[in-house]
């Protein structure tokens, strides 16, 4: 398992394109990706997950992978959460 925390840039918007392009960035993966915010998670492939844990609404939130592809499917989604056109 491998996690990591990310800054949110302060324009992403909590809509549908952004939370389409994370669960599809995070669905190309065999692990487990989960959004973390305090005590509660969400599965980061699903875009109902995605929506519901309201990133947009966060400075920062955690990202953890499990799975036999973990440290690619992190360093993929971490990147996503992190550009300039992700909003």
């Amino acid at each position: 398992m491998v996690s990591k925390n990310v800054s949110l840039n302060p324009c992403v918007s909590q809509s549908l394109t952004p939370a389409l392009q994370f669960a599809s960035a995070a669905e190309k993966y065999k692990c487990n990706v989960i959004i973390r915010l305090g005590t509660s998670c969400y599965n980061a492939k699903s875009i109902i997950g995605t929506l519901a844990s309201c990133f947009s609404c966060v400075d920062e939130l955690e990202v953890v992978c499990d799975g036999s592809d973990e440290a690619v499917a992190l360093d993929e989604v971490t990147k996503l959460l992190k550009s300039d056109g992700f909003m």
